[in-house]
C-alpha cells in the first residue's frame, strides 16, 4: 500500500516492489489518490490515511494477497487489515502536540498490531529504528533506498 504523497516516496514504494519481484514474488501496488488540501497537520494525515484505506481496500478486492505492506504509519493508520509497515519515522516524532492528538494512539496500535514492526525505542534516537530488513524466502530484499525500512 503505497501512500505515495511525495515522487520519493513512490520511488521507494516502486523500487521495494521490483525487489520482491526480483525475489520471485507477485507484487501489486495499491496507490492512493491525493486527497484535498487542508489546512492542518492533523487534518492532513486523516485524509491521506482515509485515501490509503480506499486504495488498500481497491487493491485487495481486485488482488487479494497474503502479505501486506503498507509505506508509511499514515497509509497503515486507518488500514482495513494488518500488515508490515515501512516507515522512516514514527508519526508521533514528526506530530507532536496538537498536531498528532489522534495519530499517536492509533500508531501505537497498529504498530502492535503489525507482524513486521518498528523498534520504537531506537527510532526515537534517531535511527532508522529497525533491526531486520524483510526477507522473501532466502533472498535479502534490498532496494538501495537510505530510508527504505521494514521492520520486525
Amino acid at each position: 500500500m503505497s501512500l505515495g504523497s511525495t515522487a520519493g516516496l513512490r520511488a521507494a514504494d516502486d523500487a521495494l516492489a521490483a525487489s520482491i519481484e526480483r525475489a520471485g514474488a507477485t507484487v501489486t501496488v495499491a496507490r492512493a489518490a491525493p486527497p484535498r488540501s487542508v489546512r492542518t497537520l492533523a487534518l492532513t494525515d486523516y485524509v491521506w490515511a482515509r485515501a490509503a484505506r480506499e486504495a488498500a481496500r481497491a487493491g485487495l478486492r481486485s488482488s487479494p494477497g497474503d502479505i501486506v505492506i503498507y509505506s508509511t504509519i499514515t497509509a497503515a493508520l486507518l488500514a482495513p487489515l494488518p500488515g508490515a509497515i515501512r516507515f522512516d519515522a514514527l508519526a508521533a516524532g514528526n506530530r507532536p502536540g496538537r498536531h498528532g492528538v489522534w495519530q499517536r494512539p492509533l500508531e501505537r496500535r497498529r504498530i502492535a498490531a503489525a507482524p513486521l514492526r518498528p523498534d520504537r525505542s531506537r527510532a526515537r534516537r534517531g535511527g532508522s529504528g529497525c533491526r531486520r530488513r524483510l526477507r522473501a524466502g532466502d533472498a535479502r530484499v534490498e532496494t538501495g533506498h537510505r530510508s527504505d525500512h521494514l521492520c520486525g
